[in-house]
C-alpha cells in the first residue's frame, strides 16, 4: 500500500502501547485495526523505539514487525510538517500547554489522509476527528 493512500485512522502512540499491553483499551484498538484501513506515522514508530529503549521492552522486532503488517507506515510530508508547526503554537495558545510538537505531527498526519485519529491521549480532547478509546465501546 502506498503511503499517500486514504486512510479511515490513525493510529498514535498511545493507542500501539495499550495494544502491545493487551489492555482493555488494546482490544479496542484492535477492533478498529479491523475496521478500516489503518495508518501509523512514522514519527510514532520514533516514540514507540524510544520507550521499548528506555523500559528495556525486549520485543520490539516482533511488535514492530506486526504494526507495519496491520497499517501502513506514514511518511510527514512538507505540509504536514507546516502544519504541525502551526498547530502546536495555536494549542499551546488556546491553554494546551503540554501540546507538543509530536503531537502536532500525529493529528496533521491524520488530517492529511482525511482520517480519524485512533488515541487515548488527553492532548488531542476536543479536536474535530479524533475519537477516543474510552468512546468507542
Amino acid at each position: 500500500m502506498h503511503p499517500s493512500a486514504r486512510l479511515d485512522r490513525v493510529f498514535d502512540s498511545y493507542a500501539w502501547v495499550e495494544y502491545f499491553r493487551g489492555t482493555p483499551a488494546g482490544e479496542v484498538v484492535a477492533d478498529e485495526l479491523d475496521a478500516g484501513l489503518g495508518g501509523t506515522p512514522l514519527v510514532v514508530v520514533a516514540e514507540l523505539r524510544d520507550k521499548y529503549v528506555r523500559e528495556d521492552v525486549p520485543q520490539w522486532s516482533k511488535d514492530f514487525a506486526f504494526l507495519k503488517e496491520a497499517t501502513v507506515l506514514v511518511p510527514e510530508d512538507e505540509t504536514i510538517a507546516v502544519r504541525a508547526g502551526e498547530t502546536k503554537n495555536r494549542m499551546r495558545a488556546e491553554r494546551r500547554r503540554d501540546f507538543g510538537l509530536v503531537d502536532g505531527i500525529i493529528w496533521e498526519t491524520a488530517r492529511a489522509r482525511e482520517a480519524t485519529l485512533v488515541t487515548g491521549d488527553p492532548h488531542f480532547r476536543g479536536l474535530p476527528s479524533v475519537v477516543f478509546l474510552d468512546q468507542i465501546r
